[in-house]
This record gives structure tokens, C-alpha cells and sequence, in this order.
């Protein structure tokens, strides 16, 4: 299964075929909920509650793009519109 241990729960309510589709995927409440609080909480960080954002990237590091997305898109539907959207370098 695409979703991997996620699971379709929350207290958004979520159809299990969008939530098992390969195109569409969990939404970003579940992902949230799911992978990065507790990936963010994770004590033996640094900084514990930091951002999935400065968890990966200095804290110095310069912002060339920003992206917004609706909570209840998938997160599988969201990669690929993104990644559909991404300037290519010719």
C-alpha cells in the first residue's frame, strides 16, 4: 500500500479510496498528525519542536520558493502537481 503505516484516521473525516490511491494518497492532516510532529518532537533533536523545515536545511539557508497547499489534498496528488509545476533548467 502506497500510504505505508499511516493510517486513516483524524479528525478530518477522509475517503479510504482517496486515502488508498496511489494518485491521491493520505491527506496532509494524517501526514502531519502521522510523520512530522512526532518526526519534529523527537527529543534527541537539537531542538526539539523545530520545523520539518530547519530539521533539514540551516537555519541561514536562503528561501527561493515557497509552495502552499490545501490540508485536505492528498499528499501523493500534491507531489505530483508540484513536481508537474517545477521550472525545468534547459
Amino acid at each position: 500500500k502506497a500510504s505505508g503505516d499511516l493510517q486513516n484516521v483524524g479528525s478530518e473525516g477522509y475517503p479510504a479510496e482517496k486515502f488508498e490511491s496511489d494518485e491521491v494518497g493520505p491527506n496532509m492532516y494524517q501526514v502531519n498528525a502521522q510523520v512530522i510532529k512526532p518526526a519534529t518532537a523527537d527529543e534527541s533533536l537539537d531542538i526539539p519542536g523545530l520545523s520539518w523545515s530547519l530539521m533539514d536545511n540551516a537555519a541561514s539557508s536562503r528561501c527561493t520558493f515557497f509552495v502552499s497547499h490545501a490540508w485536505k489534498e492528498g499528499a501523493f496528488e500534491f507531489e505530483r502537481r508540484l513536481r508537474g509545476a517545477w521550472p525545468r533548467v534547459r
